[in-house]
């Protein structure tokens, strides 16, 4: 309760009594005089308004412009300072700080309400500070506040009300908070520092120079367990530049970290006081030398398998917080996943690397057999042709019989090795394209195609419409492709059956085909008709089975086009689709 000089300053026991007695006596003043009436309503709604005030957590004083203190109320009991009948006529700069080293903020606030303007008034007429700050006498954060007293004609006197408020509990809870966010931020920064480093030495020196900023430690140090060996690798050490234990790089022996109680590094464990041990791993040694007095280890595991262990040792006692360990656990569980996902990134670069390699050693395999080959196969070819024209003597009917087989052969060894080199060196880049006629174009392998499917008894038919739009492809190739396809075709038809060269535009695309009625192809087969060597089994029709290179040629060409091939079969004797799908204007 706030109290004037006229209120005799009673006690809060006697002001609830007086209280009933005044209503009681206002009850019968009012019927008697209506100025009694109204002045028992101002005081009702004084001691209101003061019981309010006086329940207030806030400490509130009205003082003059000297700084002595008019009013105060109840808090002030709350706040270990005295009654309220003690403080008054007090200076409240003695009164919060009876021993001070001046000048100090409670001063300087109160200074503000002996300011004058230039007419001789006060020169504060608004709020005059909000000021928020530790008091080392009160131990105590408080937010002062400070306003001048006005009355309903905004005429001011020189009394101010002083608002002292704690906010203790307020600033724990922003102080909590701040170091949450920075803990958060900071481990945050870690996550992204490993996952943006890529070797497990970079991943693991990053952790443990962030690290540092939210865990007190002296030593610490990454080991990456080494599989199928007892031994461990170290990825990264920071000291505190008085010497280290280990160096990055160091391959050591599983026991050099097994001390007393053999702590095993598959878990967490940690070793309070490394002065107590009777018996010491060859490291705890070296760190106690070093004047180190506990650790912890934190294991690596991914899985079941333990792929690393992470340690930090101090020279303080006890060594770390429960909030450490979490922010460490934590960390560790990312550092896991972060070092797992760089040695899989790791093995499957070498294993590209090694790939590519084995690739570009078979390609320059292939060109070279393909060369070696030529050579004594046109030599042979040239002699074969100089003994079937005489040049060396006539020929019986046997021997030009047996150079017309060996002729023959030399061709078809000429086809391979020709298909061989193109499926070798075959892409995008080595197409000649040009823009031509298709259904001209259709036409022309369909005929040259009759004299054979004619001699097998096979009919051919082109199923295309004449208006065929042009396309924009590499001639010489697409009859390659489509050579590979109809030889199959006919191969594989027997007599009496039908061969279908289609052709069909759909959307900016053109779809060709050769369909037949020969041996059909099994449905589990379809998918690796392409694969290069790759054959199907196909019973009677064995005896003709190539190289398993033509498919696969085809395959090149097409993709080369930006194009796709597939085949459809309904199985074994329904014969086959085969399907080359290709852009119409493809981009150049």
């Amino acid at each position: 309760m706030i109290y004037s000089t006229t209120d005799n300053l009673a006690n809060r026991g006697n002001g609830e009594k007086r209280l009933s007695v005044s209503s009681a006596l206002d009850g019968q003043l009012m019927m008697e005089d209506p100025l009694l009436e109204s002045f028992g309503k101002v005081e009702r709604a004084k001691q209101e308004w003061e019981a309010t005030v006086d329940a207030l957590p806030e400490l509130i004083f009205v003082v003059d412009d000297h700084g002595r203190i008019i009013r105060a109320n109840r808090t002030i009991e709350d706040w270990g300072m005295g009654s309220v009948k003690d403080v008054m006529g007090l200076n409240l700069h003695a009164l919060i700080h009876p021993v001070c080293a001046k000048p100090c903020y409670l001063e300087r606030f109160l200074s503000l309400f002996q300011q004058t303007d230039g007419d001789g008034g006060n020169a504060i007429t608004a709020n005059v500070a909000n000021v928020e700050t530790y008091d080392t006498l009160l131990q105590r954060d408080i937010q002062m506040r400070g306003r001048p007293v006005h009355f309903k004609n905004d005429t001011a006197v020189n009394h101010w009300v002083v608002i002292l408020h704690d906010i203790s509990e307020r600033k724990r809870m922003e102080q909590a908070l701040q170091r949450q966010n920075g803990r958060l931020s900071a481990i945050n920064a870690i996550n992204q520092t490993i996952l943006t480093a890529r070797s497990p030495e970079e991943i693991a020196q990053a952790t443990l120079a962030n690290l540092q900023s939210l865990i007190p430690f002296q030593q610490a140090h990454i080991l990456l367990r080494i599989p199928q060996k007892r031994e461990l690798l170290v990825l990264a050490v920071v000291d505190d530049g008085n010497g280290r234990v280990l160096e990055p790089g160091q391959v050591l022996p599983r026991t050099d970290f097994t001390g007393q109680n053999d702590n095993s590094l598959e878990h967490f464990f940690m070793v309070q006081r490394l002065s107590a041990l009777t018996v010491s791993s060859p490291i705890e040694e070296r760190w106690r030398q070093q004047n180190i007095q506990s650790y912890i280890n934190f294991p690596l595991i991914m899985g079941v398998n333990l792929i690393g262990s992470l340690q930090l040792a101090t020279n303080s006692q006890p060594a770390f917080a429960p909030g450490h360990i979490a922010i460490v656990r934590e960390i560790a569980q990312s550092l896991t996943i972060a070092i797992n996902q760089s040695q899989l990134t790791r093995k499957l670069e070498q294993g590209n690397q090694e790939l590519q390699e084995l690739l570009r050693a078979k390609h320059e395999m292939m060109q070279n057999v393909s060369h070696d080959l030529r050579s004594p196969l046109a030599l042979i070819k040239g002699y074969t042709e100089l003994l079937q024209e005489g040049l060396f003597g006539s020929l019986t009917d046997e021997q030009q019989e047996a150079l017309t087989v060996l002729d023959i052969n030399g061709d078809q060894l000429f086809f391979l090795i020709d298909r061989l080199f193109k499926l070798q060196t075959i892409d995008k880049h080595t197409l000649e394209k040009t823009t031509f006629n298709l259904y001209a174009f259709l036409k022309q392998v369909e005929k040259s195609w009759q004299v054979l499917a004619t001699n097998k008894s096979v009919h051919l038919d082109l199923d295309a419409p004449p208006e065929l739009p042009e396309l924009t492809a590499d001639a010489n190739m697409l009859n390659q492709t489509l050579f590979n396809l109809l030889d199959n075709a006919l191969k594989y038809s027997p007599q009496g059956s039908a061969v279908t060269l289609g052709a069909v535009v759909e959307d900016d695309c053109v779809i060709l085909s050769v369909a037949d009625e020969g041996a059909g192809i099994p449905p589990d087969k379809l998918a690796r008709l392409f694969d290069r060597f790759y054959q199907v089994e196909k019973g009677s029709v064995q005896a003709q089975k190539g190289a398993g290179i033509g498919l696969a040629l085809c395959k090149a060409i097409t993709e080369a086009h930006d194009g796709r091939i597939w085949a459809e079969s309904a199985g074994a004797g329904a014969g086959s689709v085969f399907f080359v799908k290709l852009p119409l204007n493809p981009i150049i």
